[in-house]
């Protein structure tokens, strides 16, 4: 997939500016055990997944970003705007 050209891969590179992000070791994990993971795919764009305690990947962006600000971004906005997103049904339930 090609690097998006969102405008959320803009801005200072946490790599080298001071990010309100904390990027911790991969062994570090929420109390509840999840964890947000940034990592580089096979076509070297960078990428966010939310991982479960028991492993089992429960998100990710669903697309790559030239930069490692990107997928930070992605995973800020993530954080700020689905804390108290609504459950929509969308097919029947039989």
């Amino acid at each position: 997939m090609a690097p998006s050209d969102d405008s959320a891969d803009v801005g200072p590179d946490p790599e080298t500016d001071a990010s309100d992000l904390a990027v911790v070791a991969a062994a570090e994990t929420a109390p509840s055990g999840t964890r947000f993971e940034v990592y580089r795919d096979d076509v070297d764009d960078w990428r966010w997944r939310l991982v479960h305690r028991n492993g089992n990947i429960i998100a990710d962006g669903g697309e790559g970003y030239s930069r490692k600000a990107g997928a930070l971004n992605g995973i800020k906005s993530v954080k700020q705007n689905a804390a108290d997103a609504p459950v929509f049904r969308t097919e029947d339930d039989h």
